[in-house]
């Protein structure tokens, strides 16, 4: 091992303590919102029928828990295998959870024929491409020697080379793709105001639940791409996880918020509706 191999396994080894940091937080973060929202996801998830919807959102929801944390593994060989089916995981956890942010801004443009397959082919090539960059950034990827070390052993793995600009595209065309469906989602909520459509409380509550998600992705995409080009090989994973947790989180509380907002429609109507019969 070269003298510059060595002083890059060392820098990881050094940085690998704040990524252990955000994976605490990470976790932390994850499973105190499963706590707080855990009624209502058994009242409206949980209690609903088996539906395409209901499978997406639990794969969002708790598939973040296997591919959020960095694993350790004994060997270079070993990290690569690792490191690979992460990524894929990681990758496939986004598309799956962008699964609703497209059927989100489906529901505001059912009533156009050609949309339904303009997003799915939008969805389509969008995740193929990432998984196209997932292949060439896991063949970028090199990882220390594990032994050089012995406390590099209780580490886990270590990035000594990656390539950042095709790091930094897959969260570039994760900002790209949610916010297209969020102008989706604000310009039929414009074209609606135009013919005087009042909003419903449900369609409300997704125009917000939209807009704070696509905030909250742009803030963590562009806080990753910064990341990876600005600073040392060590660090690049650094926010990576805390990406995924906000994507799963504010994925499936919009869905919760959506059904809970809809069962107080319901319910308001059936109460207005009985207070004029009696009357």
């Amino acid at each position: 091992m070269s003298a510059v191999e060595i002083s890059l396994l060392r820098a990881g080894l050094n940085h690998s303590d704040a990524l252990g940091y955000v994976n605490v937080a990470n976790y932390t973060l994850l499973v105190y919102d499963v706590c707080i929202t855990l009624s209502t996801e058994i009242e409206f998830i949980w209690g609903s029928p088996w539906s395409s919807m209901k499978v997406v959102y639990l794969l969002t929801r708790y598939m973040v828990f296997v591919d959020a944390g960095l694993l350790y593994a004994p060997s270079t060989q070993t990290c690569f295998r690792v490191f690979t089916i992460m990524e894929c995981t990681y990758v496939l956890g986004l598309a799956i959870g962008d699964l609703i942010s497209t059927a989100r801004a489906w529901a505001f443009w059912r009533t156009t024929r050609h949309i339904t397959t303009m997003l799915s082919l939008f969805w389509i090539i969008t995740w193929s491409v990432q998984l196209v960059l997932i292949g060439y950034n896991a063949g970028s990827l090199k990882f220390g020697v594990q032994n050089l070390v012995e406390i590099s052993k209780l580490r886990g793995c270590v990035i000594t080379a990656v390539d950042p600009t095709i790091a930094s595209m897959t969260f570039a065309i994760l900002l790209v793709y949610d916010g297209v469906m969020t102008l989706l989602i604000l310009l039929a909520v414009y074209l609606d105001s135009l013919r005087y459509t009042k909003a419903s409380g449900v369609v409300n509550v997704m125009i917000k639940d939209g807009v704070l998600y696509f905030i909250c992705i742009l803030g963590s995409s562009l806080a990753n791409m910064i990341v990876i080009l600005k600073l040392s090989v060590g660090l690049n994973g650094l926010t990576v996880p805390l990406t995924r947790a906000f994507h799963s989180i504010l994925v499936c509380r919009a869905i919760l918020h959506a059904r809970e907002q809809a069962y107080r429609d319901v319910c308001d109507g059936a109460l207005r509706i009985s207070t004029i019969t009696e009357a």
